[in-house]
């Protein structure tokens, strides 16, 4: 069970006001306008918060099991397209975990970001283009287009290719003819404008700021270094093959086009690292979406490596990376498992509830004080690192930070402790967080919460340079 974090809540946080009753607004998001209509984030993944929560009670269990769901339900779809494909059962188990190890999928899994949603939608768009189902291949698409920016490369190219395989046109211009497909991405634009009060210059706005603060920055040279060096760092101490696998991808695909044998895949793979480059900056937990297509364009490869004579050499091969591929979530689920009880949500907020003061609050500091803000009608919560801050520190009885240190100009409520974790000396260096040793401080004045959160704020981005360059 991983900690709550910034974009697990940043993504939840409309979704629960709109179930709330006050609209599809904001009040954590830095963005001008969102306190009237939240736009700086597409809308698929609040959307699906909105409909799980509509099924599930609300607690941090149920928000986070949709996402394990995604998963399981992406690694079906993927299993299924792989079966029709002639390969081993060894084999295509084996590539489906390789790509359910990989780190930036299993990272974002267990932090509630859009990839596992991106995984899902990929494979069954997939599944369609394998079963020549363009129905499927068109929906899934189209949820791409209000799913994030990263993906509009491969939806539009997947879009255009179902346009074009279904009429059998011989050129893409064709593609325009008249079809049922159109229906998809027509149906879901208009619903999701009229989501929007068709208030596109805002949207746009919103969007173009957010895009701005993921955007990869510095000359061709710079962007070329952050998208293919830059981008897999932390995969080279521990998931190696994955850059070799993305760089092999995109070089057969540059040649099936020179050889003019390029697929929508090949296609797909080759506008979304131009997209990439120029657009998007080189953060990990993005890369899924390259290592998923790159999947889908080495396939034939694959394919055709298990029909080798010498097939024990890509049996060996495969099995090596297979292993390598487990060390890393491993080694995370061992630790997590041995910090069980320092991790675990329900005591913490327990904990939290217990120890906040009568009165009207409001808590920052770590973003599991959120969930105990939605069940507190007398608790408001801000991110402490996003301004500008929407609340009036003025207007409350208590000024609350959750902080694993304290600070002078605050008073200790609280120090929060378990029993019963971990004692080992390589996980408690290992640099993992968990919420053992927390304090609920309380601050005096909102002149002095400022100072504070301002502390705050620049500790939190000394802690982020180490973490980069580590």
């Amino acid at each position: 069970m991983p900690l709550a974090w910034v974009d697990e809540i940043a993504g939840l946080e409309p979704a629960i006001n709109f179930l709330q009753g006050n609209g599809y607004t904001s009040k954590l998001w830095p963005q001008e306008g969102v306190e009237k209509q939240f736009m700086a984030y597409l809308p698929l993944q609040g959307w699906l918060h909105i409909i799980f929560q509509k099924i599930f009670s609300f607690s941090i269990y149920t928000i986070r099991l949709p996402y394990a769901l995604f998963l399981v339900s992406g690694a079906a779809f993927l299993y299924k397209s792989l079966s029709m494909r002639h390969l081993s059962t060894v084999a295509l188990l084996a590539v489906v975990m390789i790509i359910l190890n990989e780190k930036s999928l299993f990272e974002t899994t267990r932090a509630i970001r859009v990839e596992p949603i991106s995984f899902l939608l990929l494979c069954i768009a997939y599944f369609g283009f394998t079963t020549r189902n363009f129905h499927i291949t068109m929906a899934a698409s189209a949820l791409m287009m209000t799913l994030h920016p990263y993906l509009w490369p491969v939806a539009i190219v997947f879009m255009i290719s179902s346009f074009k395989e279904r009429n059998g046109a011989a050129h893409w211009t064709n593609t325009l003819k008249p079809s049922i497909l159109w229906l998809y991405p027509a149906a879901l634009g208009l619903f999701f404008l009229a989501f929007i009060h068709f208030n596109i210059e805002d949207f746009a706005d919103q969007l173009l700021n957010q895009a701005s603060r993921h955007e990869n920055a510095g000359g061709i040279g710079t962007q070329l270094s952050n998208h293919f060096y830059g981008r897999f760092w932390p995969y080279y101490r521990t998931q190696p093959y994955i850059p070799f696998l993305v760089y092999g991808a995109l070089l057969a695909s540059v040649i099936n086009g020179i050889k003019r044998h390029i697929s929508h895949f090949d296609v797909a793979l080759i506008a979304t690292h131009i997209f990439w480059i120029i657009n998007l900056g080189p953060m990990h937990r993005y890369n899924s979406v390259l290592i998923i297509l790159s999947l889908f364009v080495l396939v034939p490869f694959i394919i055709r490596i298990e029909h080798l004579r010498f097939k024990p050499i890509g049996v060996l091969a495969l099995s090596s990376v297979l292993m390598i591929s487990c060390i890393d979530v491993s080694s995370r689920q061992v630790m997590a498992q041995m910090q069980r009880t320092e991790r675990n949500p329900e005591s913490f907020l327990d904990w939290l509830s217990e120890n906040i003061p009568e009165g009207n609050t409001i808590i920052a500091g770590h973003e599991i004080a959120y969930y105990e803000a939605v069940a507190n009608t007398n608790l408001d919560f801000f991110l402490f690192n996003t301004t500008p801050y929407r609340f009036d520190f003025e207007q409350y009885d208590n000024l609350l930070l959750i902080s694993p240190q304290v600070f002078k100009e605050a008073n200790i409520i609280a120090q929060y402790k378990v029993e019963g974790g971990t004692s080992l000396g390589w996980i408690k260096n290992s640099g993992t967080k968990t919420y053992q040793d927390l304090y609920l401080l309380k601050v005096k004045d909102a002149k002095t919460y400022q100072i504070v959160l301002t502390q705050m704020k620049n500790q939190n981005t000394v802690n982020n340079q180490k973490s980069k360059n580590r």
